[in-house]
């Protein structure tokens, strides 16, 4: 390039900076340092965030870049204005820097806590592999009751991931995914619980009529079989709600030694035949309407 070429160069670049006002005098300012620091990195603005006080910034070096270009400049005032708002820009910048450093801070000490905490909870898992061991057969003692053919376990692992779950539970029965065996799982995994009685002393256990519905009627009978003996051999109480339909659909596929003690074991029976047969005993408004 000749001088005569340097000098319209000039002229131009001179020009485009003086027409330039808000967004494209920063983005001059950008493609400038762009071309002349390679370690100059841009902020763009974020939502109600905005850019922090903070136009961009050059990391090795600690310096940051604050563009000023109001989009309608006033003669009057001008210059004072904008050193006002480069003091306040700048004080709000260092207190933006100072929480950041705080927040590297803390995350680095909560990752490593956390990378602690996985040590230690593997050490306790090593510690009760006996007790894991005996929960296993629990587990697998109820759900053989219902699927001699599927083999069933729990799993109990470390869990290593940036979350608040310190273990991952997983009980499964092979085809977890068909119908009824999920809700076996539920109840064999409940049962498995109540029975170990480890950090509990809790001695009953209720189901709600929703875990019964998509058993069919021979794991339903199995589900029953199960509890009278369990409450029989471990002494709890075990509670359930269940339609009549859902009772006697399984009726066929239980003892009648079994079906004689779920006869006598009802406690409550409600019907819509009138408030009284209902839960409350009295005609409720929700008054939904309203």
């Amino acid at each position: 390039m000749n001088s005569q070429q340097r000098q319209i160069a000039r002229l131009v670049f001179q020009n485009k900076i003086l027409k330039a006002t808000g967004t494209a005098f920063e983005d001059i300012f950008t493609q400038i340092m762009d071309f002349g620091e390679s370690g100059f990195r841009q902020i763009k603005p974020q939502g109600q965030t905005g850019d922090r006080k903070n136009d961009g910034y050059i990391k090795d070096t600690g310096t940051f870049f604050q563009v000023y270009s109001p989009e309608k400049p006033d003669s009057k005032g001008s210059p004072s204005k904008a050193m006002k708002k480069a003091c306040d820009d700048f004080v709000d910048l260092m207190g933006y820097q100072r929480l950041l450093s705080r927040y590297k801070n803390d995350k680095a000490r909560a990752v490593l806590k956390l990378k602690e905490e996985n040590v230690r909870t593997n050490d306790y898992l090593a510690d009760v592999k006996d007790l894991l061991e005996s929960n296993m057969k629990a587990f697998v003692s109820l759900s053989s009751q219902f699927y001699e053919e599927k083999p069933g376990g729990i799993t109990v692992e470390n869990n290593e991931g940036d979350n608040q779950l310190r273990f991952n539970i997983v009980a499964r029965i092979e085809d977890d995914a068909s119908d009824g065996i999920n809700e076996v799982k539920i109840f064999c995994f409940d049962m498995m619980i109540l029975r170990q009685k480890h950090n509990h002393a809790i001695d009953f256990l209720f189901h709600d009529s929703r875990l019964f519905s998509d058993m069919d009627h021979r794991q339903r009978a199995t589900a029953l079989h199960v509890v009278l003996e369990e409450t029989r051999s471990w002494d709890y109480q075990y509670i359930a709600t269940l339609n009549e339909d859902q009772l006697h659909a399984c009726r066929e596929c239980l003892k009648a030694d079994d079906w004689q003690k779920l006869e006598a074991s009802k406690i409550l029976e409600l019907t819509d035949e009138s408030p009284k047969s209902k839960l409350l005993g009295v005609e409720v408004d929700m008054r939904y309407d309203e």
